[in-house]
């Protein structure tokens, strides 16, 4: 996503760093709209989807997006999440990239094409009624961006970016 919006949302997630949350966008974890997730099982499985995602990539127009502002995931209540729009437009694409790599990966269920588009903004143990109300008065300003890069990642207990190991740009628009 665009650098306006990034930026965003890591001060967003800043706030929440001093709430107690697990992810900390200053340190390991990356902001990032979640495509699919799970596990690869051997390198011949990794390169094919290396190969899949760049054949994807090139046929997939970079989005406008917009994003709503934070919330608390239920029943659980510990992640926070802004949900990411067009949703049929994003889990199009979803679907494009898992129908291409489904046979090489196993994946959970929040790394599912059918879940709805999302950023992880945060993870928080106990959410008390203090930071309930927090989160409630947290608002994005920026929330018109474009995803114009797809990225290979391995991912946090927290289902979260850790580290670029694999970027492909989108097709311009």
């Amino acid at each position: 996503m665009e650098e306006c919006l990034s930026t965003e949302i890591k001060a967003l997630n800043k706030v929440l760093v001093t709430q107690g949350s697990d992810i900390d966008f200053s340190k390991e974890h990356i902001p990032h709209l979640t495509v699919l997730m799970g596990n690869i099982p051997s390198l011949e499985n990794y390169t094919q989807i290396l190969k899949g995602v760049s054949e994807v990539a090139s046929e997939t127009k970079r989005q406008k997006i917009t994003v709503t502002n934070p919330y608390i995931v239920t029943p659980k209540r510990n992640f926070l999440f802004m949900d990411v729009a067009p949703k049929n437009r994003i889990k199009t694409i979803k679907y494009a990239f898992f129908n291409k790599i489904k046979k090489y990966m196993r994946f959970d269920y929040y790394g599912m094409p059918k879940v709805s588009p999302h950023i992880t903004l945060g993870y928080i143990d106990t959410i008390t009624g203090e930071i309930e109300v927090r989160i409630n008065e947290m608002r994005i300003e920026h929330s018109n961006s474009v995803v114009s890069k797809i990225g290979i990642s391995p991912a946090s207990d927290k289902g979260t970016c850790l580290k670029e190991v694999f970027v492909v740009d989108l097709v311009d628009v």
